[in-house]
Order: structure tokens, then C-alpha cells, then sequence
């Protein structure tokens, strides 16, 4: 083989791969190294915190895209704050009844008079409201999903209320 022949082969190989490349900057919005476009990435809305489920090594984890949830003055409706988890649709994941559970802050106990139910009939929702701090305590929940009635590992993030 001569060297036009190598030289071509080895520029259609790398023009190839930068076109694959290129190709998958188009499709992942934080790819670019200055950052992310924010019309292709939703904003954060911390009384709507999305569940996803990744596999990782030899088990599923759950992932809460809010982590820790802020709560803020304009989240408190009636004197009460109202937090509502979604898992995808389409999955085979639903919440238990006891899906969130509300543990102690760090001002002591839980939240006051914490309401916590499962929108049926599909159990992927599920709601929690508790009555608004007057002062600023973080709150540990445990988030728990199960895949087809089985219990994955929960997930125990962190609530701040900055009111």
C-alpha cells in the first residue's frame, strides 16, 4: 500500500469519527464545554421533584433530580408546604403507601402534621404536605420505590427550608 492510500484511509477513519462525534454533541444539551443550553434542560421546581431508577453495577438506584429539595417562601400555599414525586410513566416502578417518610430535622422532630398519600390508580405520584416552618430545619426523608412490588434500596435525601 502506498502512502496516498494510508493517508487516505486514516483521514476517512478520523473524519469519520469527528463526524460521530459532532453527531452527539446535537443530542445531549450539557455536552458543549460552556455549559448547558437551558431551552433544552427543564429548570428544577422544588415541589415537583422527578424519581428516576439507574442501574448501577449489580443493582438499581434510585435518583431524586432535586437532591436536596429547597423549599422557599413561595413554596408555602395556605400555610402549608406540598411536595409531589413523580416516577416515569411508562415504568415498572410505583411508590408503596409508605413511600415518603418525613423524618426528624434538625431543630428536633418532624415537620407538624405531615400528610403523606399515593395518587392512585397508577401509584406513580406521590404527595407529601406538612405544615410551614417558622424557622429554617432540614428534614431527612427516605424516598422508597418498588419494581414490580419489590423494595429497592431507598434513597435518603434531605428537605431545606430556607423560609
Amino acid at each position: 500500500m502506498n502512502k496516498s492510500a494510508v493517508f487516505a484511509a486514516v483521514l476517512a477513519f478520523v473524519l469519520t469519527g469527528c463526524s460521530l462525534f459532532d453527531k452527539s454533541r446535537g443530542t445531549d444539551p450539557r455536552i458543549d464545554s460552556e455549559g448547558f443550553d437551558p431551552k433544552l434542560v427543564t429548570e428544577p421546581r422544588p415541589t415537583k421533584p422527578n424519581v428516576f431508577i439507574k442501574q448501577g453495577g449489580s443493582r438499581k438506584h434510585i435518583v431524586a433530580d432535586q437532591s436536596p429539595i429547597i423549599i422557599g417562601r413561595g413554596d408555602v400555599k395556605e400555610g402549608r408546604v406540598l411536595i409531589s414525586w413523580a416516577l416515569p410513566a411508562s415504568s415498572p416502578f410505583t411508590f408503596p403507601n409508605d413511600g415518603v417518610v418525613i423524618a426528624k430535622g434538625t431543630q428536633g422532630g418532624p415537620p407538624q402534621d405531615v400528610r403523606c398519600k399515593v395518587l392512585e390508580p397508577k401509584r406513580k405520584v406521590i404527595e407529601c404536605s406538612y405544615v410551614a416552618p417558622r424557622d429554617r430545619p432540614v428534614y431527612k426523608y427516605t424516598l422508597k420505590v418498588l419494581e414490580r412490588g419489590e423494595p429497592l434500596v431507598p434513597l435518603d435525601p434531605y428537605i431545606a427550608n430556607d423560609l
